[in-house]
């Protein structure tokens, strides 16, 4: 299938939310796990984690339909990808899941990010990787 385009979504970084509207927290105060990935069903924090994790999946979806290569981007300590709906989505698509170090594309430390793209994109995504490290990107 001829790619048309790509699209990387990334996760929320809390420090720029409007402080007006619910921030998205930490597992101890939303009590997500691997068993409980929707956390406290009494939290507005929760709700919107799991409607914007909801809305990533939906575009990801979209994107797989119409043949655009995509990334989506977790830290390594997400339970995202316990969500129903995430685990749904694989059983779906097929998804491959490469653990890549901040450090090694010009992070300031070497935290684990996981990266979920098309099952047969390596080539792609080593691409992509490569670039974004030659240029910080």
């Amino acid at each position: 299938m001829f790619v048309w385009g790509s699209i990387w979504l990334c996760s929320i970084d809390s420090s720029h939310q409007n402080h007006t509207k619910p921030k998205l927290r930490s597992r101890g105060s939303t009590h997500r796990s691997r068993t409980n990935p929707l956390g406290r069903k009494d939290s507005p924090s929760c709700r919107l984690g799991n409607l914007l994790c909801c809305r990533a999946l939906v575009l990801v979806i979209l994107a797989a339909a119409k043949g655009v290569f995509y990334i989506l981007e977790q830290p390594q300590s997400s339970c995202m990808e316990y969500h129903p709906l995430f685990q749904r989505m694989i059983a779906m698509l097929g998804v491959r899941r490469i653990s890549i170090a901040m450090s090694d594309y010009g992070g300031p430390t070497p935290k684990r990010t996981l990266l979920y793209t098309s099952a047969f994109e390596d080539l792609k995504v080593n691409t992509i990787l490569f670039l974004y490290r030659e240029n910080g990107l």
